[in-house]
């Protein structure tokens, strides 16, 4: 018995949906689809 794909993705969403002080209690994938976008913005 080991741990599945579905466990995986479900502990990788938490932590990413999870606001976080140091980036000013955002979450780590607002911080990241904000940068993607300013990226493509940019371009």
């Amino acid at each position: 018995m080991g741990i599945t794909d579905e466990q995986i993705v479900e502990v990788q969403n938490k932590l990413n949906r999870r606001p976080r002080k140091i980036l000013g209690y955002k979450t780590p994938a607002e911080v990241f689809f904000d940068t993607i976008t300013k990226s493509y913005v940019a371009v």
